[in-house]
């Protein structure tokens, strides 16, 4: 018993004040003048009804609730005596509780980290509205926690700017006040500082968002979407070895994230290396299958080297993937595609531009493969779209035309002549 009481002593107070400030125990659960073990045995009631599937702390509780008082007996003595066993019963049951719950706590806050970490992950590689849905998680479990509470308004406020993105209707004004407001709010920051990089990237004010996440970068110097933005600009300008090397480093640091994998794959497709880019696309799939980017870049990697039996087959999955609503619902496959392999950067917003691009890539697949009826027919599909973005398309397809008769010179007089199916 006085092992147990020195470890009560030694232990008690501390996990009293740790758990009563994770918990905000309120005042009216501890009795008026009530002694530390009293109030530790409230505490522990208390935290038990807030987490009934913490292990062992509820049964814990149970036991505490089975002692209740022994009546007082006639002699004196006899009374005291059963009074003292009692509390230092009491109190061996603390201590031992207090021990279990401190594991307990530790464990506790081992999850609040590891949430805490998903949810900051998703935030530093621009995924903002996961990161919302992450932060808001953690708030439900943990109410008023200021760091899950600051970290929900700044996904929030990064993602109601991001969601304007698949449009294409960025105003300038409007976006620059925006950004403008969340650097006031949110001074030195990192992720605001990226953010700000985008939108003025697609404002083609390039030189304020290379600033934007040169900035970044002095904050946290391996943010991913940091060096992702600036692979961004490397892909603008068909700097493809400085882009490749910038979205070397965000794989390092995010490895699973198929977007950067994507540009990563792109970068090696673009330099000619087919293979590697083959490679990368298939890891990238591996990981997310639903992300439909990655059908239309595999199937230039196999198209480019004359596989094109090959890159056929892809197309057609990828044409029966747009027509699929669960798949173009989701938000990864309504952000814009960007190429940069024509003569001039080309971004297609809209589904029926990308549906756009896939029908026209079917139609030179065609031609080049002898079968001129079903070209006809998919240049048909394509036009019949009305697509926006349909002079992108078109641009994008004779440049790819002009990439793969590099591989196959048997291809240099039918890829000239197909554009004068298009009516060029």
């Amino acid at each position: 018993m006085s092992a147990l009481l020195s470890r009560l002593k030694t232990l008690l107070p501390a996990q009293f004040q740790e758990l009563t400030h994770r918990y905000g125990l309120p005042p009216e659960y501890i009795a008026q003048n009530a002694s530390q073990t009293e109030a530790a045995i409230a505490l522990l009631r208390y935290a038990g009804q807030r987490e009934p599937n913490a292990p062992d702390l509820p049964q814990l509780c149970a036991l505490l609730d089975e002692i209740s008082p022994l009546p007082d007996e006639i002699d004196p003595l006899p009374a005291i005596r059963q009074k003292r066993r009692r509390w230092l019963g009491l109190a061996a049951m603390v201590a031992v509780c207090a021990a279990l719950a401190g594991g307990w706590y530790v464990t506790r806050d081992a999850d609040l980290s590891q949430e805490m970490r998903t949810a900051q992950d998703f935030l530093h590689q621009g995924e903002y509205a996961p990161a919302r849905d992450e932060y808001a998680k953690l708030l439900q479990k943990h109410p008023g926690h200021r760091q899950a509470q600051a970290g929900f308004d700044k996904a929030e406020a990064l993602r109601t700017i991001v969601q304007d993105v698949p449009t294409g209707g960025f105003s300038a004004s409007n976006s620059e006040v925006r950004v403008k407001d969340l650097q006031a709010r949110y001074p030195a920051d990192a992720d605001v500082a990226v953010l700000a990089g985008r939108v003025y990237q697609l404002l083609g004010q390039t030189a304020a968002a290379n600033q934007q996440y040169q900035s970044a970068l002095a904050l946290q110097p391996e943010l991913p979407e940091a060096h992702f933005g600036l692979s961004l600009l490397a892909l603008d300008r068909q700097d493809y070895a400085q882009a490749q090397q910038a979205l070397q480093v965000a794989v390092k640091t995010a490895p699973l994230n198929v977007r950067y994998l994507d540009n990563l794959a792109y970068t090696f497709l673009m330099q000619g290396n087919y293979a590697e880019a083959q490679q990368q696309y298939q890891a990238a799939l591996r990981i997310d299958p639903d992300f439909l980017l990655l059908y239309q870049e595999m199937a230039l990697a196999y198209w480019f080297q004359g596989e094109i039996e090959t890159a056929m087959d892809g197309l057609q999955r990828l044409r029966k993937h747009l027509g699929d609503e669960r798949l173009t619902g989701l938000q990864k496959n309504q952000t814009p595609w960007m190429f940069t392999q024509a003569d001039a950067p080309v971004t297609l917003y809209e589904l029926a531009d990308k549906r756009c691009y896939v029908r026209y890539s079917l139609s030179a697949g065609f031609y080049l493969l002898g079968k001129l009826e079903k070209a006809q027919e998919f240049a048909k599909q394509a036009q019949a779209l009305k697509a926006p973005g349909e002079a992108g398309a078109r641009a994008l397809v004779k440049a790819d035309l002009r990439r793969a008769a590099q591989a196959e010179p048997r291809w240099q007089v039918a890829a000239a002549a197909y554009a004068r199916l298009l009516g060029e």
